[in-house]
C-alpha cells in the first residue's frame, strides 16, 4: 500500500522511507536505495536526512542487515 500511496502522493516523505523500510526489511537493496532516494529528493528535516544517509550507506557498504529503524 506504501507503494500506491508513494505513487498518488510524490512528495509524501513518510510513505517514501516506509517503503525504502520495507524494501530493506525484505532485503531488496535496489528498492529501498530507489525510495530512500525518492524521500531525499523531498524537503525533509536535518536529521532524517542524516538517518536516510546512514541507512543508504549501509546499503552500499554491504553491511545490510534486518534491523528496526525508527525515523522522526
Amino acid at each position: 500500500q506504501y507503494a500506491k500511496v508513494a505513487e498518488l502522493e510524490p512528495k509524501n516523505v513518510d510513505a517514501w522511507l516506509t517503503l525504502g523500510r520495507l524494501h530493506k526489511v525484505a532485503n531488496d537493496s535496489v528498492e529501498a536505495q530507489k525510495s530512500f532516494n525518492k524521500g531525499l529528493e523531498q524537503r525533509i528535516p536535518a536529521d532524517t536526512r542524516k538517518q536516510v544517509d546512514e541507512l543508504i550507506a549501509k546499503i552500499k557498504s554491504g553491511a545490510f542487515k534486518v534491523e528496526r529503524t525508527v525515523l522522526k
